[in-house]
């Protein structure tokens, strides 16, 4: 619950959103202001019911319903256009420079008559989850992210089921860099490490002329060399001698370090070519269970450069924490298409970025500092504007009166 009601639209917002392009109509336009705006201001659950009841009396729980179900138009349309515009607020670097960082995440649900949810693996303590899967692209320079591309999985069975890998080269396709980018450096875990996703950035990088596609992924060890022979082989016998340690500094702002003990090896992987692989584990003497195999096509890059690119992965994984938690990602008790849903989810992809453009300058003084923060700042200031609105519609009342 607010402290205020919210009975006004913070002229920020509207500024944002008046060069958008006409992918709504006038009336869901102002509905879907209210809804990103709501997801920002109210606390707690980010329920319909509750941001209907947190923001202007216009806009109704029946209202935002339609709004989610409503097929004129198009939730990836809208969130490509916010992201570019919120790339364009911020200093590029200057090597270059890009790093585009995918992963899959899931939200827990309790209804089933919805077209997406399904059936999970366990956790941790061997419950077994239901709700559905998303997947999400993350673009990242210079301690910057921004969420990019958002797809909700269907279920394995439905006759549209696509795999996770299916829908990353699909967003790999669909991507548009900026204009003075020179590198993009694709970074996953071993979840998306096949053959056919590697394939497809090395060709984006014979296909383009001005920027070079690299990849730092995570491998399984199941994988073989031109030469039929297994990683877990390489793994499993090499002494422990040809290990060296490094260091590598840790991405926070108490600029911590970190050792890890790797090995370097230039091979030749079947269907993709001459790599460099590294492994890594956390002690000398760990077992090769937990040595970590890392391949990369990056040329005449040390170990630590490796292990660096690949620890800017960990930046997405703190994303989710972010949208589940403080924009309430999944939060809304919709059910129906897989469109609806995904768009009831995609909100609090919208307020993340809506939240850069707003707290740019805080960002760029700061670019540790998350989302709470930075909500907690927001909040305030339009708890602070709310009441000076409502002070003065209380004064020319009283005046109407006294006249």
């Amino acid at each position: 619950m607010n402290l205020v009601k919210q009975t006004v639209l913070p002229q920020e917002i509207r500024a944002i959103f008046r060069l958008l392009p006409t992918l709504l109509h006038k009336k869901q336009k102002l509905v879907l202001l209210w809804v990103i705006y709501g997801h920002i201001l109210c606390e707690g659950k980010k329920q319909i019911k509750n941001l209907a009841e947190n923001t202007g009396s216009s806009v109704s729980e029946w209202k935002i319903r339609r709004l989610f179900h409503a097929t004129s138009w198009c939730f990836h349309s809208l969130l490509e256009w916010m992201a570019e515009e919120t790339m364009k607020m911020y200093p590029p670097p200057r090597d270059g420079v890009l790093r585009l960082i995918a992963d899959g995440g899931h939200k827990e649900k309790k209804g089933k008559k919805s077209e997406v949810n399904q059936h999970m693996k366990k956790n941790s303590r061997g419950k077994m989850l239901f709700g559905f899967k998303f997947l999400l692209l993350v673009l990242e320079w210079s301690s910057f992210k921004f969420p990019v591309k958002f797809r909700v999985l269907y279920p394995k069975g439905h006759p549209k089921y696509r795999t996770e890998n299916e829908l990353f080269r699909e967003m790999l396709d669909d991507f548009r860099p900026p204009s003075w980018v020179k590198m993009i450096i694709v970074i996953c875990d071993n979840g998306f490490s096949s053959k056919e996703n590697l394939k497809c950035i090395i060709k984006l990088d014979k296909n383009s002329k001005m920027i070079a596609w690299r990849f730092v992924f995570s491998l399984p060890k199941t994988w073989k060399t031109d030469d039929d022979k297994f990683l877990k082989d390489l793994v499993k016998h090499l002494n422990n001698r040809k290990y060296h340690r490094v260091w590598i500094n840790k991405i926070d702002r108490k600029k911590t370090r970190k050792s890890y003990w790797v090995f370097k090896k230039s091979v030749t992987l079947r269907h993709i070519g001459d790599v460099t692989i590294v492994l890594s584990k956390k002690r000398p003497n760990a077992s090769p269970k937990k040595t970590k195999i890392i391949v990369t096509n990056l040329q005449n890059a040390s170990e630590r450069d490796i292990l660096m690119e690949y620890q800017r992965r960990w930046p997405i994984e703190i994303m989710f924490r972010e949208l589940k938690s403080g924009l309430g990602l999944g939060d809304a008790q919709i059910e129906g298409t897989k469109e609806a849903i995904e768009k009831a989810a995609g909100i609090s992809v919208l307020a993340y970025l809506l939240t850069m453009i707003m707290m740019k300058h805080h960002i760029v003084k700061e670019p540790w500092r998350g989302i709470f923060y930075l909500k907690s700042r927001l909040r305030m200031k339009f708890v602070m504007d709310q009441s000076a609105h409502s002070l003065q519609l209380t004064l020319i009342q009283r005046f109407k009166k006294a006249a």
